[in-house]
């Protein structure tokens, strides 16, 4: 029938392909991590938009085959236990998915709220060890990066290493490096079926069973390690073992391990990278301020990211030392406002953007001229996404 379809579109000159031009992805993040979806998106963004399989190249992304790659909005950085774990998944989406220009991320909570505020409304965190390791592996790597704005940081660094290699030996039997660990994460993109050495020497062309291995010796523990994750029984079941971390706020008793002040200052240096990786690459954050005061750690509208993510002000010395301490960041994310799910939530975006307009005027105590400067500056950029994905039909030439 699809087929019928197809051909019946093309003898009317129309192009089929041409009328899907994005995709919108949301999931269950705490049950299923990107990398679960990262070898079939990578392959709808590509295949489906070109004629045949062959000649397909990622270094230009937008103009693969006859048609403009498929767009991605993805809801990531919403659903987590650990906001460590939140950021992580958004760096996930970020890297396995390939997003670049134009593509959006929804909620992106984990790179806004304030650590320490979350973790006193949540109080101790639950999560499984197989995270824990995981989040620790992928924090020592962005530290690294950060270390040059926020040297105290490598306080952190020393821990999370005796850490890591605690947890290792817990999971695996063996005491891994944050290197050989963080190799193994960067293959989690790939199929770990369709990426086996039998697929490898058979040259399909299809991007969905092809994975381009790291070469070198120094590599063959990431494979290794990559192999055990996705197959170690043992492992797997010492992974979902259960830890709890405690807050050094907590009145309770602590147990196992403690999140402490300086983990905080790290996650909030962390998130300062992440946003700047996110501006850099082109990406815009797609904005849900009902949706996300509803359920969300929020208490009200002026506890909203988005004043983090793209300050009224801009990075004034007022807003650069509340939103950007370690000077990170170089400018705004581009946001757009949403609804979310406007039967659920009972809003428009007219409401969105008076709750966002009384929350900055009358609770944060910003100008109202530059509030509604800022405000025409985010309905204007709405407008100018809402045309480029919203492309003009066309039919062959």
């Amino acid at each position: 029938a699809l087929l019928c379809f197809g051909k019946a579109l093309q003898a009317r000159n129309i192009d089929p392909a041409k009328m899907i031009v994005s995709l919108d992805v949301a999931g269950q993040e705490t049950l299923a991590a990107p990398e679960v979806f990262a070898p079939a998106i990578n392959f709808l963004r590509a295949e489906p938009k070109r004629y045949g399989y062959y000649g397909l190249t990622l270094e230009n992304p937008e103009t693969v085959g006859p048609h403009r790659q498929l767009r991605l909005s993805v809801h990531a950085g919403e659903d987590f236990n650990h906001i460590a774990t939140g950021i992580r998944r958004i760096d996930e989406t970020i890297t396995y998915y390939g997003m670049h220009s134009h593509d959006r991320l929804g909620h992106a909570l984990a790179v806004g709220i304030d650590p320490a505020q979350w973790l006193e409304r949540n109080g101790d965190v639950f999560m499984r060890k197989i995270d824990r390791l995981d989040d620790l592996v992928w924090l020592h790597k962005q530290v690294g990066m950060v270390l040059q704005y926020y040297p105290e940081a490598v306080g952190f660094l020393h821990r999370a290493e005796y850490l890591i290699e605690k947890l290792s030996t817990e999971i695996y039997g063996v005491g891994y490096s944050p290197q050989q660990l963080y190799s193994a994460w960067e293959l989690r993109k790939y199929c770990p079926i369709e990426s086996s050495e039998t697929m490898r020497t058979k040259g399909n062309d299809l991007y969905f069973r092809k994975a381009v291995w790291p070469k070198g010796e120094e590599n063959k523990d990431a494979i290794e390690l990559f192999r055990r994750y996705h197959t170690d029984a043992k492992g797997r079941e010492n992974g979902n073992k259960t830890l709890r971390l405690a807050y050094t706020g907590s009145k309770e008793a602590k147990t196992t391990e403690e999140l402490d002040a300086l983990e905080l200052d790290v996650l909030r240096a962390v998130q300062d990278l992440m946003l700047q990786k996110i501006a850099d690459k082109g990406i815009y954050i797609e904005a849900n301020p009902s949706s996300n005061v509803y359920i969300a750690q929020l208490e009200h509208f002026a506890e909203h990211p988005v004043f983090r993510w793209d300050p009224v002000n801009g990075f004034d010395e007022k807003e650069q030392k509340k939103y950007n301490r370690y000077a990170i960041r170089k400018g705004r994310v581009r946001v757009c406002i949403n609804t979310d799910d406007p039967s659920i939530f009972a809003t428009t975006l007219f409401a969105e953007f008076k709750h966002l307009k009384r929350a900055a005027v009358d609770e944060l105590g910003y100008h109202k001229p530059a509030v509604e400067q800022w405000l025409k500056a985010m309905r204007q950029f709405g407008n100018e996404i809402f045309e480029y994905d919203h492309q003009v039909f066309e039919t062959f030439v």
